[in-house]
């Protein structure tokens, strides 16, 4: 039992370390696509209007709208793939996962022997209940086949006493 309530601590522990870990990659990748939505803004805000207003006499109005577009556009791309870079399974989350793999292991060899010990003593029980009621129902009829010998002898000394009373 000391194994299992050890197994047992040990995930709970490798879990919460688990979380851990992906709690703090979850939330840097928040912020790194907060900042890049921020900056997405700013630069769709500022550099869309400096932008075109520069690029709008040399190059036209479309196609200083279209450059301006695309800078913008490879910003927001360039801080979405960082984000996603964060996202990677670190060495520490495979080595929790093995853990947490392993424990799980552990815990089924153990449910699986409750389970056989628990059917161990119910094949027990069963066999206990069958003996006993084999051994009630053949006492019924032994009683049975006595009763008239015991009635009789019974019946041999009260007519002995009354004998002997007379």
């Amino acid at each position: 039992m000391n194994d299992s309530m050890n197994r047992f601590q040990l995930l709970i522990r490798s879990e919460m370390a688990l979380l851990r870990i992906q709690a703090k990659r979850i939330a840097a990748q928040a912020a790194c696509k907060i900042v890049a939505l921020l900056f997405a803004l700013l630069a769709l805000g500022m550099l869309t209007f400096a932008g075109y207003q520069a690029l709008a006499v040399p190059f036209g109005y479309a196609n200083a709208a279209l450059i301006v577009a695309l800078v913008d556009g490879f910003l927001a791309l360039l801080f979405v793939l960082i984000s996603n870079r964060s996202s990677r399974n670190t060495e520490q989350e495979k080595m929790l996962k093995e853990i947490r793999e392993m424990v799980y292991g552990e815990f089924n060899s153990d449910i699986n022997e409750i389970k056989t010990e628990i059917n161990r003593v119910t094949t027990d029980i069963k066999r206990t209940h069958d003996s006993i009621a084999t051994v009630i129902s053949s006492s019924g009829e032994l009683i049975g086949s006595i009763t008239p010998i015991l009635s009789f002898l019974a019946f041999v000394v009260k007519k002995h006493k009354e004998k002997k009373q007379s």
